[in-house]
């Protein structure tokens, strides 16, 4: 579909779209985002475990995709929310972007696995630090059980 702006009206309603500057540095967002990142990180572990490696690297997408927006929440970095992955070589520390990379993996078991684990530890550290600037749920129990199983063979 092809749209022509003849008077403007359209560009005109779409720059406050632009301008609107939403808050995603909210108690109740992290807790949106975190839920997110522990049910995708969820689904691919069992997919992991199936053995159907593909499709967990496929799953890791997502788990990366809300690591990534906690990332952007601590960094105070959230204009590019809905596609988390742009410029983050830009707009991320130096810290920040490496730890992404470890998060990263090519279609081997043991690589895809390590990824997820890494993903999952760095969560934790980045949920302790948003802890200490908002009043969030306490995840401690269910992230261990899910430490566990993800560990389990």
């Amino acid at each position: 579909m092809c749209l022509v702006d003849k008077n403007g009206t359209l560009r005109q309603n779409l720059q406050i779209l632009k301008e609107s500057d939403i808050n995603r540095r909210t108690t109740e967002n992290i807790e949106q985002v975190y839920n997110n990142f522990l049910n995708a990180f969820l689904f691919g572990i069992n997919v992991w475990k199936r053995g159907e490696h593909a499709r967990a690297l496929e799953c890791l997408y997502y788990t990366q995709r809300f690591y990534l927006q906690l990332i952007r929440i601590t960094e105070k970095t959230t204009n590019h929310w809905v596609n988390p992955f742009t410029q983050l070589e830009n707009e991320l520390s130096n810290k920040a972007y490496e730890s992404f990379k470890k998060g990263t993996a090519p279609l081997k078991n043991e690589a895809i696995h390590e990824a997820y684990i890494h993903l999952l530890k760095s969560s934790k550290k980045i949920l302790k630090q948003l802890g200490q600037e908002y009043s969030v749920t306490d995840f401690t129990q269910i992230i261990k059980e899910i430490e566990a199983y993800s560990l389990e063979n």
